[in-house]
């Protein structure tokens, strides 16, 4: 007769399966605790002066619809680089945005550009 016949691993398959599930419940208990614990409040949010250059570019694009909000923070984003440092076009600036919206990029443009004049920002 074979020494691992299943009458013989039947007492060694139980003892198995209450250590294991002993082992499991200590370790997911302990886990739980590590889950559960905070140390610090969230940090509070600064916004910037009205007259900053980021809340001029975020607050031209913040009407313009798309797919998903990061699609106008990424034009946001896109346009503050623009106006601080003026490379490229306004339309290759939007482009590099890869915004996905129901409107052109030229309808964007138009719309950015009034937006900008209407701030007193010269556009060329």
């Amino acid at each position: 007769m074979n020494l691992w016949s299943f009458r013989s691993a039947v007492p060694f398959l139980s003892f198995l399966r209450k250590s294991l599930y002993i082992h499991d419940r200590i370790y997911f208990s302990q886990w739980n605790e590590v889950l559960n614990m905070t140390t610090k409040p969230p940090a509070s949010v600064v916004e910037f002066p009205e007259d900053s250059p980021e809340k001029l570019a975020y607050s031209i694009v913040e009407d313009i619809p798309t797919a998903e909000v990061n699609d106008r923070n990424r034009l946001g984003y896109c346009l503050w680089g623009w106006l601080k440092e003026r490379r490229g076009t306004l339309l290759q600036t939007i482009r590099a945005a890869g915004v996905r919206s129901r409107l052109t990029p030229e309808e964007i443009l138009e719309i950015v550009q009034k937006r900008l004049v209407e701030k007193g920002i010269k556009v060329t």
